[in-house]
């Protein structure tokens, strides 16, 4: 697969740049959020990363990101042993979150589309970040937080673990779609993957009901960490479509074809469906082109394309991510459709080929 940044392997005094322009902000920057001080830092960077040549500043983004990720999954190995009552306090959890989101945050100022000066791949890391978990990563240090200041029992230690085992799997999920890196296809149940993902969308979510069959033969491989962000954001977006919704159902269904090699899945909602006319009126405001000729499939195909969404305030980065996972990452095909009976339907087929390599 052709990606848009294959840089070589950074310049020794790229890294060494970037870790001691990150270590003086990490060091320096208040415990608060101090807005002159991130100007501060975010100009030092500024002057620097501008001096650079474009490959030198594809390879600063890069090994910015990557540092990132490190930053961010060190923040959950940190706070883990509490969770899972293997040692450590509710405090030291809470300032191992703390210290993540502090850099995350600086992050954040350098990178955003409209304060920020890095290149495309920490912009759309920027929005993926804040799309796919930061609000399950933020109600980790808030729980941890609240029981360290108070009665420690008064934390749900299961349910915020499971938060922090989602987060891991975005973080390794992360890795590879926006530094490059290689995904890992390994045999596996999908029940264990399944079950984390919907507790996480129950948990912010009380009034869906998610109903999962799986074939007793099914058996998936490929890479479970990027399964587990395609099935969170195909619910949080289910969810989202149909927020006004008393009742809604998701039912996922898993089978395996041993026949064709392939391992299908199916999510399918009680929910309005999708307004095929309000989308095409939608793509010819955003100036897409007129969809006249198109027919409804053909139309229904575009909700995969970034910036395309349907429901208020949506970004429509969710089924773009969904799409670059199981297309480009994963070597399957995904389809999205109204159900004959109701509700939208996302069909997805994974090549079920233990020695097929991933794209």
């Amino acid at each position: 697969m052709q990606t848009k940044h294959q840089p070589e392997i950074p310049p020794q005094q790229i890294y060494a740049e970037v870790s001691k322009l990150l270590g003086a902000a990490i060091n320096e920057l208040p415990k608060s959020r101090d807005e002159q001080a991130h100007k501060y830092h975010r100009h030092r960077i500024k002057k620097i990363y501008e001096a650079f040549s474009k490959d030198e500043q594809d390879q600063f983004d890069i090994r910015l990101c990557a540092l990132i990720l490190n930053e961010l999954d060190k923040g959950i190995k940190g706070a883990k042993p509490y969770l899972t009552d293997k040692g450590g306090s509710a405090a030291e959890a809470s300032n191992s979150i703390k210290e993540s989101l502090r850099l995350l945050s600086f992050f954040l100022d350098c990178s955003s589309p409209k304060i920020g000066f890095l290149g495309d791949t920490p912009k759309n890391m920027w929005a993926q970040l804040e799309h796919d978990f930061i609000g399950n990563y933020s109600l980790i240090g808030h729980n941890c937080e609240h029981a360290s200041l108070s009665d420690e029992s008064s934390i749900n230690k299961p349910a915020v673990n499971r938060s922090a085992d989602f987060c891991s799997a975005a973080l390794s999920a992360q890795r590879p779609l926006l530094l490059l890196g290689d995904t890992h296809r390994v045999g596996f149940k999908p029940q264990p993957v399944l079950d984390l993902v919907i507790s996480i969308t129950k948990e912010f979510s009380e009034t869906v009901e998610i109903n999962l069959e799986i074939s007793d033969d099914a058996l998936i491989h490929t890479d479970p960490n990027c399964l587990t962000l395609v099935v969170y954001n195909l619910l949080k977006n289910a969810v989202r479509a149909n927020r006004r919704m008393p009742e809604l159902k998701i039912d996922i269904t898993v089978d395996s074809i041993k026949d064709k090699q392939w391992a299908v899945m199916k999510f399918r909602d009680n929910g309005k469906g999708i307004d095929i006319a309000q989308l095409r009126r939608n793509l010819t405001e955003q100036r897409r082109g007129s969809t006249d000729d198109m027919s409804d499939e053909d139309v229904l195909a575009l909700l995969f394309q970034p910036n395309i969404s349907l429901s208020a305030g949506g970004t429509g980065l969710g089924l773009h991510l969904v799409r670059t996972i199981i297309h480009d990452r994963l070597g399957g095909q995904v389809s999205i459709s109204n159900h004959q009976e109701g509700g939208a339907e996302v069909l997805i087929r994974l090549p079920n080929e233990s020695n097929q390599p991933l794209l």
